[in-house]
Order: C-alpha cells, then sequence, then structure tokens
C-alpha cells in the first residue's frame, strides 16, 4: 500500500505542476493567466505575487520524496494521503480555470485544496516529531494551505463577476470589504489553531500584493492591513498557547 499511495503522491505533485504550466499537453487552450486578467477584480493579487508557486510545486515534490522514504510511519502515510487529495484537486482546478473559467465549480474547487492542504499540514504538525525534515514536509503543506485561503477570495469575486454578481452592491470597494472580513475572520481563526508561520506568510505575501492593487483605495487597504495584524497576532497567540508555559 506504501508503495501504491507513494506512486500516486509522486504522480499528483507532477500532475499539478503539468497541469499549471502547461495546459497544452492536456489539450486546453489559454492559460490561468489570461483568465485571471479576463475576470480580474480588484482582489486578484498584483502579477508578481503568483511567483510563488514555484517554491509550492518544489514543495509538492519534496512532500512527495519524504513521503517514500517512510514506509512505516503512519502519520507520514496520513500526511501524504491528504496531500494527494490536495495536489489533484490543485490540478483539477488549474485545468478548470482556462476552459470553464470562473464559478461556482471552480471556487469550490479551490476550497478543495485549501481543505485538505491545510488538513495534511496540520495533522503532520500535530503528530510527527519535530526533525527538520518532518517540519519542512508538512510545512510546505501549510504554506500551501495559506496561498489558498489568500487566493479564495479572489476566486469568489471571479466568480460572481463571471456571473453578473460583481461588484456587490454596486461598488466594487464594499464587495471587497465584505469578502476580505470574512476571509479575515477565517484565515484569523486557522491561524490561531494551527500556529505556523508557515501557513501565515503566504497569507502576508498575497495580502500585501492585494494592497499595491489597491494603493488609492484607503478603506479597503486599510482593512486589508488590519486583517494581516490580526492574523500575524493569532499566530503569536497560538504559539504561545502551544508552548509549555501556557500549560
Amino acid at each position: 500500500m506504501h508503495i501504491v499511495r507513494s506512486v500516486l503522491l509522486v504522480a499528483a505533485a507532477l500532475l499539478q505542476i503539468a497541469a499549471s504550466s502547461f495546459p497544452a499537453l492536456f489539450g486546453v487552450e489559454g492559460s490561468i493567466g489570461e483568465t485571471a486578467e479576463q475576470f480580474r477584480t480588484i482582489l486578484v493579487p498584483k502579477g508578481y505575487a503568483f511567483a510563488i508557486w514555484l517554491p509550492l510545486f518544489i514543495g509538492g515534490i519534496y512532500v512527495a520524496l519524504w513521503h517514500a522514504f517512510r514506509p512505516n510511519n503512519p502519520v507520514a502515510h496520513r500526511v501524504g494521503s491528504l496531500a494527494i487529495l490536495a495536489f489533484l484537486g490543485n490540478a483539477a482546478w488549474a485545468l478548470d480555470q482556462p476552459t470553464i473559467g470562473p464559478g461556482l465549480v471552480n471556487f469550490l474547487i479551490l476550497e478543495w485544496v485549501l481543505v485538505f492542504a491545510v488538513w495534511s499540514g496540520a495533522a503532520g504538525r500535530a503528530e510527527l516529531e519535530p526533525t527538520n525534515a518532518n517540519r519542512v514536509a508538512y510545512g510546505f503543506m501549510l504554506a500551501l494551505g495559506g496561498w489558498i485561503t489568500v487566493a479564495s477570495p479572489a476566486g469568489l469575486s471571479a466568480a460572481l463577476q463571471k456571473t453578473g454578481m460583481w461588484p456587490l452592491f454596486g461598488n466594487e470597494t464594499d464587495g471587497a470589504l465584505l469578502i476580505v472580513c470574512i476571509w479575515g475572520a477565517i484565515a484569523f481563526l486557522l491561524a490561531l489553531r494551527l500556529a505556523a508561520f508557515a501557513y501565515t506568510g503566504p497569507i502576508l505575501w498575497g495580502l500585501f500584493a492585494v494592497v499595491v492593487v489597491n494603493e488609492g483605495r484607503a478603506s479597503l487597504t486599510t482593512s486589508i492591513l488590519i486583517a494581516a495584524l490580526l492574523i500575524v497576532g493569532a499566530t503569536v497567540v497560538g504559539k504561545w498557547l502551544r508552548s509549555p508555559s501556557a500549560a
């Protein structure tokens, strides 16, 4: 079973890279970037923010290899199984984005990736021995979850735009503020629970890139900066609650 799981994990890690970088291999015309520009909203980060996919893809390969060399570790098996589901979801999203495009299904696939990436990373953080190799493995899964957390508002607003429901309230800034508040609360609770800067870091990176896009929208940028501070605070408090001094 371990061999089968290892093969599936390697395949899923490579598949998400191929689907995102070379969609033509799957008969898909267009690209994720072209679709993002077509349905761009003020919640889509500045383009350079998406460079984070390079270390995340490398992390996926690392997780696959890390799992392969732990045949007798049941926690590693659980982390690997959840990672397979996250990577397959990511590949499905990458192929759906330039074909069908933003919408309910596309957004739900994104949330699938979020759930299983965070679940995988949280399982590893809670149950694996705190060795450097283990920290890197579950850290990469938490980082993937963090990036999908900050990408979700962009995916939701793009889906609403495609269906003609964006901007909410007839004002793009007000609609963005509502989504930022909702997702900020979700990120705050996850940051408090996970207590890991591997999760928080990609969120801050994404939020910074959204602020850059919205320099002239004071209310939105202020809300985003407040959300960022609260998420960092939640991470610090979460770490303190996990420390022996808080016991």
